[in-house]
């Protein structure tokens, strides 16, 4: 299966994202500043998309593409996606690579985008 997103905008940052795309944080504007903070310390893009959600792709080991949500995080068991990017398209994959450390080693030398 494939989730296609269209990209509005392209960001260096979470915080650069979240002033374009304004998202409500009045539930908690602090929590959701620190949040920020702490995203873009290890953020390597953001994205706004067409609807208004908010994806960020960070480096550690490898690439992870995240849908941000200042107030709760969701992980995920199954395998990994990939996500790959083509102009202001983001394509989200599903595949049969498990989410374990033979899949991160695949993730990583492949340069591929875990989603």
């Amino acid at each position: 299966m494939i989730t296609t997103l269209k990209i509005a905008s392209f960001h260096n940052t979470l915080a650069e994202a979240v002033a374009v795309a304004k998202p409500d944080l009045s539930y908690n504007k602090g929590a959701a500043e620190n949040n920020i903070k702490m995203v873009d310390r290890d953020i390597w893009e953001a994205y706004v998309m067409e609807n208004g959600d908010i994806y960020t792709v960070s480096q550690f080991d490898i690439k992870v593409l995240n849908k941000w949500n200042p107030f709760h995080s969701v992980m995920s068991g199954g395998n990994f996606s990939v996500a790959v990017f083509e102009g202001k398209t983001l394509n989200i994959v599903e595949t049969s690579i498990p989410k374990n450390r033979e899949g991160r080693k695949i993730f990583a030398k492949n340069n591929f985008i875990a989603a």
